[in-house]
């Protein structure tokens, strides 16, 4: 969301509401954020979805190992 022009402090406003609503709620955070029209309006569904994919979020892990020499 900072990314995509909103300061950090908007970013982290919108995030956590939808964190607080899914904690409190028990129902899926990335449901919520997908619904969310604040987040729809800066962010698609698949940079939503890209932002829970572990793949991408992991792809430097061998390469971090390695450095690390594990």
């Amino acid at each position: 969301l900072a990314k995509k022009g909103l300061s950090r402090e908007e970013a982290y406003r919108l995030v956590q509401r939808n964190a607080m609503k899914a904690r409190d709620k028990e129902t899926d955070f990335k449901n919520l954020l997908l619904q969310d029209e604040d987040i729809g309006n800066h962010l698609g569904k698949d940079e939503i979805e890209q932002c829970f994919d572990l793949k991408h979020n992991l792809r430097n892990v061998e390469k971090i190992f390695k450095r690390l020499g594990i």
